[in-house]
């Protein structure tokens, strides 16, 4: 196909800016409008961002018949309304992580779409991760049925005013692995496959939230893997992720790998010092720690170019959106009898 690209964004707020930015730092591609269900919105972005087109209505986008694809950067809640709508219009998608925050309409998008002949990514651009990558290719040439036990803790800081942005969907469908954490879901599952079982205890720990902002659990895998993965919003600061991966022979640590990539002049307290068999392939001096979406995002319009799958596909968000939803359940309240 052509390789001039035509684009719209779908939402205004969050992180819409940062997609207007890379969109316009890259050549053959056209972002020619932006939508928001305000009209004002949309035009005050389109000023701001140098967008051509603006309309609070979906039905004036994808009746352009110039129009390739979209971006949905909307809340969680709303992609996939406006996916369907995409699908229908034979338009390209990449929609923002999670792929919904309703389990039940994600099966229906998803069966809905198997014969879609476009390309439609959702965000996961942890896939793209140098560091993460080398682990997956030292996991590659291991010898099979190795038991391997992984440690995943993901702990942040996020308040009230966090929780209360917007229109206050945070509050409810914000739990701390279907929104934060969503992205290292699906790292597990690219790295180990889709989980067999999962002992879960979620809870919110602050009046305010309907969902839940801590979460311990064990995923067991078929090949004699089991991670142990603990999160949290809840916390006064927010702590480094910490990803390890034992074996009999090795410890791969995500931290150690990253310093050993892209050595920092005074390395972080938070990653001890491990030896290993294995050092992950250095890059060149003085390179610089990629933009890891804007990667994404690349893929994303090389996919639609080359008419190939995208490297994060609707099925592996599927996956991860039911691992996550598993992970964000809140256990019944007892009812006063």
């Amino acid at each position: 196909m052509d390789s001039n690209l035509t684009l719209a964004l779908i939402g205004t707020s969050g992180i819409a800016p940062t997609y207007a930015a890379l969109l316009h730092d890259l050549d053959d591609v056209s972002l020619a409008w932006v939508h928001s269900r305000s009209l004002e919105r949309a035009k005050a972005f389109a000023a701001r961002s140098g967008i051509p087109h603006c309309t609070a209505t979906l039905a004036t986008l994808f009746s352009d018949p110039q129009l390739d694809g979209v971006l949905i950067v909307t809340e969680p809640h709303r992609h996939l309304d406006i996916a369907f709508q995409a699908l229908a219009a034979g338009k390209h998608m990449l929609i923002e992580k999670p792929l919904d925050v309703d389990l039940q309409k994600a099966a229906h998008f998803c069966a809905a779409a198997q014969d879609f002949q476009g390309v439609i990514s959702v965000v996961s651009q942890k896939r793209f991760d140098p560091v993460l990558q080398a682990m997956k290719a030292h996991l590659s040439h291991e010898a099979a049925g190795l038991p391997k036990t992984v440690q995943l803790s993901m702990l942040w800081h996020r308040d009230a005013a966090y929780y209360a942005k917007g229109t206050g969907w945070r509050t409810r469908h914000s739990a701390v692995f279907l929104n934060q954490g969503i992205h290292w879901l699906d790292v597990l599952n690219w790295l180990f496959g889709v989980p067999s079982r999962i002992q879960v205890i979620s809870r919110k720990t602050r009046n305010f939230l309907e969902c839940a902002d801590q979460t311990t659990a064990i995923l067991d895998y078929p090949d004699k893997t089991s991670a142990a993965i603990c999160g949290g919003t809840f916390c006064s600061r927010s702590y480094p992720d910490r990803f390890t991966i034992y074996s009999p022979t090795h410890c791969l640590d995500y931290g150690e790998y990253f310093l050993q990539r892209y050595p920092a002049p005074v390395k972080t307290p938070w990653y001890h010092r491990l030896k290993h068999p294995f050092t992950p392939p250095a890059p060149p001096p003085g390179e610089p720690f990629p933009d890891l979406l804007a990667l994404q995002l690349q893929d994303f319009l090389e996919a639609i170019r080359q008419n190939r799958p995208p490297v994060t596909t609707l099925d592996a968000a599927w996956h991860a959106l039911n691992v996550a939803h598993a992970l964000s359940e809140l256990p019944h309240e007892p009812v006063d009898t």
